[in-house]
């Protein structure tokens, strides 16, 4: 990794973060892969499914989402702080 950036013209362990330039961070993605973390911790299986929809499965049990919004509603049920 080092070499990748001396041969782009920075020092070794120089990068975006170095430089103060992050790349963007896509929100949306980051709010799905934190709830289906928080589920996974709380026992829950999560599914995604073809269509932007989710199924939610723990003990043998089985809750279908169709978006993003119901899922995160799901969780609030569950007792989960989002």
């Amino acid at each position: 990794m080092a070499a990748a950036a001396g041969a782009a013209g920075l020092p070794p362990g120089a990068g975006p973060a170095a430089d103060g330039m992050t790349p963007p961070v896509d929100q949306g993605a980051n709010r799905v892969a934190t709830l289906l973390a928080k589920l996974a911790l709380a026992g829950h299986v999560v599914h995604r499914g073809p269509a932007s929809d989710f199924m939610v499965c723990k003990y043998g049990l089985s809750r279908w989402c169709r978006d993003l919004g119901e899922l995160e509603d799901f969780a609030r049920q569950l007792g989960l702080k989002l």
